[in-house]
């Protein structure tokens, strides 16, 4: 048993076969409403493209600030010269070269100033001296950008 469906004519409202292409009550040819396959292709393949180009315009826009910034490329260069509590490493190797008892080495603050081709780094610290007394020493020295001690500028003891 095969059933029909019905729906409306649009023009008279008469009764009509869904798959009818004329009404039989006013002779009116039926609008279908047909979607074909290359119409869904193209409306497919618009939608994957617009989508495309959000998600790449969005991952270019993040990876301009964090790529693409020199001054975050730099400060990434001149903080891996930094380790701890912020103490500048080279300044620390050359400080423990240098003292009595460097197993004594005991980092205060370090503050630096950033002078294009080189750093300008004061680290306060403390250690035992000679006579195994605890003292709290600073020293101002210049750096190149890969972290070396290139010239101690100063010392208070």
């Amino acid at each position: 048993m095969i059933y029909k469906i019905y729906t409306r004519c649009k023009y008279c409202s008469a009764e009509i076969p869904e798959d009818a292409i004329k009404c039989p009550n006013c002779g009116r040819k039926q609008k279908k409403i047909t979607t074909s396959l290359l119409q869904i292709a193209f409306i497919l393949i618009f939608t994957v493209s617009i989508s495309a180009i959000i998600y790449f315009c969005d991952i270019t826009n993040k990876n301009i600030g964090r790529i693409d910034s020199p001054f975050e490329s730099r400060q990434t260069q001149i903080e891996k010269h930094f380790a701890g509590d912020g103490y500048h490493v080279g300044l620390v190797n050359y400080i423990k070269n240098t003292m009595h008892n460097p197993n004594s080495f005991e980092h205060v603050k370090t503050l630096y100033v950033d002078k294009g081709d080189h750093l300008i780094v004061k680290m306060i610290f403390r250690g035992t001296n000679a006579f195994g007394g605890v003292v709290t020493n600073s020293v101002v020295a210049k750096t190149d950008l890969n972290g070396n001690v290139i010239q101690i500028i100063g010392r208070e003891p």
